[in-house]
């Protein structure tokens, strides 16, 4: 499976979503001033920048786990998947997926998990515990847990970056393809990844903490990771990380 990244197209074939976090502060500590960015709806929109610098905060106020934030999504139902896969290790993959639900209350669809670990490659394995499962595996069953709780919003906190190299180009194409049509914002170290899977990219700049927009090219499709390495994309999004 390829990983296609569309073409770059005009603004009324991506609609955007204006997300104005306002000034943010942890005790007395300035983490970010009149943060603001444009979210590419039912598309990716990637954030790259240094650890430390507020990624994940970003991540956690539009999640609404920030503690005295306001909630910035209140129309739409949000699902985060993070760099750990955080399975309860006593809890079957069936049950993994399905947690949400049950912390809820509501009533478990077992087939539709069964399906969705199908999806993920991983028929067979709902009875299983996470012990049994290698890193790639577990972070296809994080993936169908995510999936499983039919949101409008997709939050992705650098969840291939523990994956060697060929589980995570399998990765990209398999979550690109079972997100399609979602609007999905993802934190990243990595310039490649942003590149294969983003329309629209920001860059974190320091002093204060601000978000400065990537601007993309058109490139031919589909646009695999080996493709856009000779991408002058790639060049110039080095330099601005390098030199940001």
């Amino acid at each position: 499976m390829k990983v296609v990244r569309q073409q770059a197209r005009e603004s009324e074939d991506w609609p955007s979503h204006r997300i104005d976090l306002g000034t943010f502060c942890r005790g007395n500590q300035l983490i970010w001033q009149d943060l603001r960015f444009n979210l590419v709806m039912g598309g990716w929109t990637g954030f790259l920048g240094k650890s430390g610098i507020g990624k994940t905060t970003l991540l956690r106020c539009l999640s609404g786990l920030e503690a005295g934030q306001p909630f910035f999504l209140k129309d739409l139902k949000v699902a985060l998947l993070a760099q750990n896969d955080n399975l309860l290790p006593w809890a079957t993959i069936l049950e993994n997926v399905t947690i949400g639900a049950s912390f809820r209350g509501d009533t478990i669809d077992r087939n539709q998990a069964i399906n969705l670990l199908q999806q993920v490659g991983l028929q067979g394995y709902a009875d299983r515990y996470p012990m049994q499962l290698s890193m790639g595996m577990r972070q296809r069953v994080a993936l169908a847990r995510t999936l499983y709780e039919k949101a409008d919003f997709i939050l992705l906190d650098e969840p291939f970056s523990a994956l060697d190299t060929k589980i995570k180009y399998e990765l990209y194409a398999l979550t690109q393809n079972l997100l399609a049509e979602k609007t999905v914002l993802i934190v990243t170290h990595d310039p490649l990844e942003a590149l294969t899977l983003c329309q629209q990219i920001y860059l974190f700049q320091e002093t204060p903490t601000t978000l400065v927009p990537f601007e993309l090219t058109a490139t031919t499709t589909p646009s695999t990771p080996a493709q856009i390495g000779n991408s002058p994309d790639l060049n110039r999004l080095m330099e601005a990380i390098l030199c940001g």
